[in-house]
């Protein structure tokens, strides 16, 4: 589609895996409210993903710029995202059809990397607010 500009329907959409849920014309709120009900008890792994999500959300509309600029944060975030252990891992289960399981292995090791790189004299890097 992103090579094509070929649009799909709902239901070719869910077919291919792009949308989890499809709901009647109306409904779209209170299925929308439902599912953030679940995210936000699905423990501190899925809060931080909201968390963070919405960061990137609030950062474009601060910026009131160009679509270009717009996409440029949330392309950074996206590139950052993917970098993370989760990220591989979860990318790796989908393609396997296995299920995953996510445990922070990316903010563990920022953080011992962090208290090594401090404790050699050197600064530590900043995390980048848009990381999952």
């Amino acid at each position: 589609m992103l090579l094509t500009g070929r649009f799909v329907g709902a239901e070719e959409a869910k077919e291919m895996g792009l949308v989890n849920v499809l709901c009647a014309t109306h409904s779209g709120m209170e299925t929308g409210m439902a599912m953030a009900q679940a995210f936000g008890s699905g423990g501190a792994r899925s809060v931080q993903a909201v968390g963070v999500g919405k960061g990137v959300v609030e950062e474009v509309v601060r910026l009131q710029g160009s679509l270009e600029e717009q996409y440029e944060v949330a392309g950074r975030a996206m590139c950052h995202n993917l970098q993370l252990a989760d990220a591989r891992h979860g990318i790796g289960a989908f393609l396997h059809k296995q299920q995953p399981s996510f445990g922070g292995k990316q903010q563990q090791q920022q953080g011992q990397q962090q208290g090594q790189q401090q404790g050699q004299g050197q600064a530590a890097s900043p995390t980048p607010r848009s990381a999952l």
